[in-house]
């Protein structure tokens, strides 16, 4: 499909799948978009408002992990998604993620 080849941004919020406020869970399109390798990651909004714990991140992905059963390993990459996709500076990243974080496949994955 044509959104495959192109970039794209996709703002989801678990929290608002939580009060019904926009789709059911089985609609959400993270798990298509994550089996098929796209760069997704997961946060929080209105973490005051919608949580239940004071962790609000670490609830975003536990519920992401029981509801599209994923397990440690997609949870990495979903942490790491959420690193190179933010505007830290390189030296930044580099710590989180190690010296290769902007290589592509397996030579980026210093994990």
């Amino acid at each position: 499909p044509l959104s495959e080849n192109k970039y794209f941004f996709i703002y989801f919020k678990i929290s608002n799948y939580q009060k019904r406020l926009f789709l059911k869970y089985k609609d959400n399109p993270f798990p298509t978009f994550f089996a098929r390798g796209l760069n997704v990651s997961l946060s929080t909004d209105h973490p005051l408002l919608y949580h239940m714990t004071n962790q609000p991140l670490i609830e975003e992905y536990s519920i992401t992990a029981q509801v599209f059963d994923l397990n440690a390993c997609d949870l990495c990459e979903l942490a790491r998604n959420s690193i190179i996709q933010c505007g830290f500076e390189s030296v930044i990243k580099k710590y989180w993620i190690g010296d290769d974080h902007n290589s592509k496949g397996i030579e980026g994955n210093g994990i």
